[in-house]
């Protein structure tokens, strides 16, 4: 299963190779939720859930090179299936991390330059390709790139094909390294959003017992849409940045039990707003840290003793790696729950024959009305 510095069983290696696949179906599976529910209904096209539906590409790409598992390395170093699965692996994989820090980047924005969804949106595009680019410049190079005393970059690296043991070194370089300095940055966006939010929840905690009314500061992060006519309901827009223009008022309430986090109403749809993203907040760093935890824990040990791996942490890696799009379908569900909720009767409402041509037809509308695809076609000439 690899070339040296491990020496697991038959049954170990077993082992690792059915949970890698088990976890990587599963991935694909729970990663169809969010396409079906996204494509299917408006009420799931929430700014950051639009981020989510992205990265889902991602997630099963990844899983395409996971699934394949030691079967790479059991065809050699230098057979198409290994050079395609490491390439894959290697290009997918870090992807999850910098969608989870354009997400932050969102919040960043929307929260201390007063950004509202029109303004977040054309940025979209410009994620896509810093999330999928940035890693496939580095993946394509080492695609080509051997030497006569290491061989090829690409090759067996213990549960599957990947950089190989041999040029150990770029694991760190090329993958750990980037993966954790983004995992650090997006950690201090959410501190310092953290931060901002408990200085306005002292701040405005003062007031609860009077019947102040005082201007909000916090941004609405749910995208305003009246026309919603899958049975959703409109939504609240902040203005955009530098607006001039006053916020609403909000009455505080008079008891502390009716302050809701930032002591804003819970029924407000800044407080809702407030929740739902801090609540992404979480669990996407959350998900993050199970994501990488145990595969970079097994990775600085095994370069602690020359290459010499544990099956337990190596197990836990090919458990965790393959599972980005599990999590982040969680986290989706979890989020949107109240959405979920109405699924079963829009569901009723519509003829299961035509659910397909339906999704195809809005899957080629999202598509054709991208910004970037709208670029090209004024630069053709389409109308």
């Amino acid at each position: 299963m690899c070339e040296n510095g491990c020496h697991f069983s038959g049954q170990q290696v077993a082992a690792i190779s059915i949970t890698e696949r088990v976890c990587s179906a599963l991935s694909v599976a729970a990663s169809c939720i969010i396409i079906v529910t996204f494509l299917g209904s408006r009420n799931f096209r929430r700014p950051i859930n639009r981020l989510v539906f992205y990265a889902t590409f991602g997630n099963v790409m990844a899983n395409v090179g996971t699934l394949i598992s030691e079967s790479g390395v059991d065809h050699g170093a230098n057979s198409a299936l290994c050079q395609f699965q490491a390439f894959m692996i290697q290009w997918f994989m870090p992807a999850d991390s910098l969608w989870a820090f354009v997400m932050a980047c969102n919040v960043y924005l929307a929260m201390f330059h007063r950004y509202k969804t029109d303004h977040l949106r054309p940025l979209e595009w410009k994620y896509f390709l810093f999330c999928y680019g940035l890693p496939f410049v580095p993946a394509l190079v080492l695609l080509f790139i051997e030497s006569k005393s290491r061989g090829r970059i690409y090759g067996p690296a213990v549960q599957w094909c990947w950089i190989s043991l041999k040029w150990d070194y770029l694991q760190i370089a090329l993958f750990y390294g980037p993966v954790w300095l983004i995992i650090g940055l997006t950690f201090c966006i959410y501190a310092r959003v953290g931060i901002y939010i408990f200085k306005q929840h002292r701040r405005l905690h003062k007031y609860t017992y009077t019947d102040t009314t005082i201007d909000s500061e916090m941004p609405v992060f749910v995208e305003a849409d009246a026309n919603v006519s899958d049975g959703g309901h409109p939504s609240i827009q902040h203005q955009g940045p530098n607006s001039d223009q006053v916020h609403p008022s909000l009455d505080l309430p008079n008891t502390p039990g009716d302050a809701q986090g930032l002591g804003i109403s819970g029924s407000s749809p800044e407080a809702v707003a407030v929740r739902a993203y801090c609540k992404y907040a979480l669990l996407f760093f959350l998900a993050l840290l199970i994501t990488w935890v145990p595969s970079s824990a097994n990775r600085v040990y095994a370069l602690s003793m020359s290459n010499q791996y544990l099956f337990g942490l190596t197990y836990a890696s090919s458990f965790v790696l393959p599972l980005q799009g599990f999590w982040n379908t969680v986290i989706y569900i979890t989020v949107s729950w109240r959405v979920f909720k109405l699924v079963p009767a829009q569901i009723s409402r519509l003829e299961t024959r035509s659910l397909p041509t339906l999704l195809a037809g809005r899957l080629h509308r999202m598509v054709w009305n991208t910004p970037f695809v709208n670029i090209v076609k004024r630069k053709l000439g389409y109308t």
